[in-house]
């Protein structure tokens, strides 16, 4: 059985791109919608920056009761950036 793997500007750990210096907001929702949404759970993510503490903070102040984040946000308090986290799929839709 193949691993499914899966990097670039698309999708982050605990959050996915933006269109903040321009762009449409249709664009990366079809991307996330109609592409990733696709691949099984267990497609690894390799994210190309690392933004996850931040991710998670801001993730927390839409939803500041979703255990997920919590959990996920005393995981990675203080980690080491240079160590990037890999996570999976089905992880990344729990956020």
């Amino acid at each position: 059985m193949s691993e499914s793997k899966l990097c670039g500007d698309t999708l982050f750990n605990a959050g996915c791109g933006n269109c903040n210096n321009g762009g449409s907001v249709e664009k990366p929702y079809e991307t996330l919608s109609n592409q990733l949404n696709k691949l099984p759970d267990e497609t690894k993510i390799y994210p190309g920056h690392d933004y996850i503490e931040n991710n998670l903070r801001f993730a927390l102040s839409r939803d500041s009761n979703n255990p997920a984040l919590i959990k996920w946000l005393e995981k990675v308090k203080d980690y080491d950036p240079h160590l990037p986290i890999t996570t999976t799929l089905a992880i990344e839709k729990n956020h």
